[in-house]
């Protein structure tokens, strides 16, 4: 969750400071249980994010549990203007939809980190509650990572995810992401330090998972 003024400490900050190693809680790469299937091919495509979709987004976070999992340092109800601050400098925003419908159906930042532009940062990752379970979250995440390692020349890319939000995780792990550490994070500024899972892809588990999937579903087109 972005603070949303440059001069207090932002997301990618504390991902760089609060990075702790558990190779001996993870020995060994988290295998996926299964070959990568390609999620249903919808005709969708990444749209830059404009100010009046933040409207949609601020919705999209209906209970207190969506909003904990998606803005942990922000109380409810999520404000519009927390979305537009989410953005960070030299960062990206973008909405996910159809080639003839502006409505948003999903929605994530690329943040380049601090000290190393060729690693990004997701931020925000989440799709349109009335439109999950239909294959939206790997269709987003397909076109992040062709927009990150194809666009923007990423080497590597990074997200964090709370360890009880399976179905992120799930979607993270179909696309390639695997689980590489722990980190501990206070939110609000109040109460315990909670865990979360870093999770990371680099430019050549994109390009191995991108070509199996084609090879799955030939007639896919991204």
């Amino acid at each position: 969750d972005s603070p949303g003024s440059s001069h207090k400490p932002t997301a990618v900050d504390f991902l760089q400071e609060t990075w702790i190693n558990i190779d001996h809680a993870l020995p060994t790469p988290v295998p996926r249980a299964e070959p990568v299937q390609a999620a249903p091919q919808l005709a969708v495509h990444l749209a830059k994010f404009e100010h009046w979709h933040a409207f949609d987004v601020a919705r999209w976070a209906r209970t207190s549990q969506d909003l904990w999992w998606l803005a942990p340092n922000t109380p409810p109800p999520l404000p519009v203007s927390k979305v537009l601050g989410w953005k960070r400098d030299h960062g990206a925003a973008f909405v996910l939809r159809t080639l003839d419908d502006d409505t948003p159906l999903g929605y994530a930042e690329l943040n380049p980190m601090r000290e190393d532009r060729t690693h990004f940062w997701l931020g925000h990752i989440v799709v349109r509650p009335d439109r999950r379970h239909a294959g939206l979250g790997r269709a987003l995440m397909r076109c992040l990572l062709e927009e990150a390692f194809e666009h923007r020349k990423a080497e590597r890319l990074s997200l964090i995810v709370f360890p009880d939000n399976f179905p992120a995780i799930h979607c993270y792990r179909a696309v390639g992401f695997t689980s590489i550490a722990d980190e501990f994070h206070q939110f609000r500024g109040i109460g315990p330090r909670h865990r979360l899972h870093r999770m990371q892809i680099n430019a050549w588990g994109y390009f191995e998972v991108h070509f199996e999937t084609l090879h799955l579903n030939p007639s896919t087109n991204r």
